[in-house]
């Protein structure tokens, strides 16, 4: 009865574990069947930490594929008529040369220009100076002819030009019959009369007259007469083989002059 019993309570024992088993298997299968969503879950947190990482590269790659799009744009707007095939990029000294640099024609015209214009202005500023050297000789002749250097000068300008120059030589030049008396214009003066002689074969300017006045040999006093001082009327050059006659008042008594030297110069 004992061995009985026991295999009942065997057979029992081993149902109610059949069943536990049953129960539990469905437990079994439920976790199964989550595991594969955590195994999702893990990817897409890995999925989303890739996403998170790769988009700061995703970010440049996107600016610079926009900034490539916009120089592609500037530069297809430079040259309207670029290709594919034949596209170069511009640099910014070829703008700069596009822009700055002028066509050789219209440069070349300028310089051409500019010579032409400088040429002109020379030829004024030349033109203008012989002018003024013109007039400059012209009213200043006479002083001109008188020194001895520059008449050398304007007779070689004479000689080339064809033209004729007063005479100024003060060895073809002389003062004879030197006279003197009481003054009929000045009370208690002295005329002194005297002749001035050209032997040249020219004309020649009038010379200034060195007058020195002495008594016993003592010089009383001297000063120098221009033509308009002796001359009465006013009057420029002599004539050849000329002999002119003048006069000279001085304030000096007629008795206390005993002798008169007259000399030409210029």
């Amino acid at each position: 009865d004992t061995a009985v019993k026991l295999d009942q309570s065997n057979k029992k024992t081993d149902k109610i574990i059949s069943k536990n088993t049953a129960n539990s298997s469905p437990v079994v299968s439920q976790t199964a069947n989550q595991q594969p969503t955590n195994q999702q879950k893990a990817k897409t947190n890995n999925q989303t930490s890739a996403a998170a990482i790769n988009s700061p590269v995703n970010a440049i790659t996107t600016s610079a594929i926009k900034q490539s799009v916009a120089v592609s744009s500037i530069e297809n707007l430079s040259i309207p008529s670029a290709t594919a095939s034949s596209y170069s990029p511009i640099s910014q000294e070829n703008v700069a040369s596009q822009i700055i640099a002028p066509s050789p024609k219209p440069q070349i015209a300028t310089d051409k220009r500019a010579v032409y214009a400088f040429l002109f202005w020379t030829f004024g500023c030349v033109t203008l100076l012989l002018l003024l050297l013109a007039q400059y000789v012209i009213f200043n002749l006479d002083d001109l002819v008188k020194n001895p250097s520059t008449q050398s000068k304007l007779d070689v300008f004479c000689r080339a030009v064809s033209c004729s120059l007063p005479g100024a030589d003060v060895k073809t030049l002389a003062v004879a019959n030197i006279t003197q008396r009481s003054s009929t214009l000045q009370e208690g003066g002295t005329d002194i009369l005297a002749t001035l002689v050209n032997i040249n074969e020219n004309e020649q300017l009038y010379p200034n007259l060195h007058v020195r006045l002495y008594h016993n040999n003592t010089l009383l006093g001297e000063f120098i007469a221009t033509p308009n001082d002796y001359l009465s009327a006013p009057q420029r050059l002599i004539s050849r083989k000329q002999v002119k006659l003048f006069m000279l008042t001085v304030n000096v008594p007629s008795n206390e002059i005993t002798k008169i030297s007259i000399t030409p110069l210029y």
